[in-house]
């Protein structure tokens, strides 16, 4: 699920292949987005809010016109399902990750493969850009994040306290910084320059699916299979 800037509209993607625009004050479907042959893993929208980014299980990611409905580009590469698509801050470039350990970076405008980042023993859940989109950050079942140079494709730092999976990463607004949410009931700050936590944060009796910073970095915000939410201060 996915929503637009001003919180007027919702993309959902569903098991039949297909993603959906509602109109979030009335639940009314305004537009349907179909070319997938399987199911929708994934969907978010362009910077500017013009363009819709989806992956599947049938190993493409896609991008449409949101106005016309109209398939613009498909992201091809992956050998298996492809789990999270981003779109660079800039909406340049896309970044994909997938079920067959990879990560890849593609021009958001020709559909062109620039990067593919290899290195991770597991199935890679998502992937996140630094604020200058100089590096990403990739969350995987096997254990670890990993931060990456977009440009060389070279891995700078391997993140790898966490005892299960790692769900999520997500930079902080200077990029020195990752928080992961894992499998291990546990979200953790790491230094990127170091490779090693400086904090960790429990409480959660199940995986913590879901971590994110406040927009002052004061505290964090964690999701848990536990059904609740928690927040601590940093």
């Amino acid at each position: 699920v996915a929503a637009s800037r001003d919180g007027s509209r919702v993309i959902t993607g569903a098991s039949d292949g297909a993603a959906r625009l509602f109109d979030a004050a009335t639940a009314k479907c305004l537009a349907v987005y179909e070319g997938h042959t399987f199911q929708v893993n994934s969907a978010t929208l362009a910077p500017d809010d013009t363009k819709l980014l989806t992956t599947s299980t049938d190993r493409v990611a896609r991008l449409f016109d949101l106005a016309s409905g109209r398939l613009l580009l498909s992201f091809k590469g992956h050998g298996a399902a492809v789990y999270s698509a981003i779109f660079s801050p800039d909406g340049s470039r896309v970044l994909t990750t997938s079920h067959d350990k990879t990560a890849k970076l593609f021009d958001a405008s020709t559909g062109e493969c620039l990067q593919t980042f290899t290195g991770h023993k597991g199935q890679i859940y998502m992937a996140s850009f630094s604020p200058a989109a100089t590096a990403i950050v990739t969350a995987s079942a096997d254990k670890s994040a990993m931060v990456w140079d977009t440009q060389t494709g070279f891995c700078k730092a391997i993140l790898t306290e966490c005892q299960e999976g790692v769900y999520r990463a997500v930079f902080s607004r200077d990029g020195s910084k990752v928080l992961t949410a894992s499998a291990d009931c546990t979200a953790r700050i790491y230094d990127v320059s170091t490779g090693y936590a400086t904090r960790r944060f429990e409480g959660s009796h199940l995986a913590v699916y879901y971590a994110a910073w406040s927009p002052d970095e004061s505290q964090i915000l964690l999701a848990s299979d536990d059904r609740s939410a928690r927040t601590f201060d940093v």
